[in-house]
C-alpha cells in the first residue's frame, strides 16, 4: 500500500489534511486460508483490469480529541474496487508526536454514503 497527501501540521494540533490518496495492490491481500483463499480474492476483484484498490478524498475534517494533542478525522471520499467507485466515509484517531509526526492513527471500517 502506498499513499500521499497534503498534511499541515501545528504545534499541538493538525490543522488540514488534504488530498488523500491510498492505493492498495489487489495481489498484495494475503488470506490466512492460503493460496486457493488469495486466487478466489483476486479473481473477485478482477484483478487483472483492476491491479488496485483506491480511495480519494480531497478534504479531511478533523475534530479536537480528549488530550491537547490528540484529534479525530472524518475523510469522505470515494472508494474504488474491481472498478466500481461508491462515496464512503473513513473515520480515525490519531495525536501529533513531540516532533511533529502523526501516530497512532485507526479507522472504522468504512460507512457508505450511498448505495446501488
Amino acid at each position: 500500500m502506498h499513499w500521499k497527501s497534503d498534511l499541515k501540521p501545528h504545534t499541538d494540533s493538525v490543522l488540514s489534511i488534504r488530498n488523500v490518496e491510498a492505493v492498495v495492490l489487489v495481489e498484495g491481500i494475503k488470506s490466512k486460508e492460503g493460496k486457493i483463499m488469495d486466487n478466489k480474492t483476486y479473481d473477485a476483484f478482477d484483478y487483472k483490469r483492476n491491479p488496485n484498490i483506491t480511495f480519494v478524498c480531497r478534504k479531511v475534517t478533523i475534530t479536537p480529541a480528549a488530550g491537547k494533542k490528540s484529534f479525530k478525522i472524518t475523510a469522505p471520499g470515494n472508494l474504488t474496487m474491481a472498478g466500481v467507485t461508491r462515496k464512503v466515509a473513513l473515520a480515525g484517531e490519531g495525536v501529533v508526536d513531540d516532533d511533529g509526526t502523526l501516530s497512532s492513527v485507526s479507522h472504522s471500517p468504512s460507512r457508505c454514503l450511498t448505495s446501488r
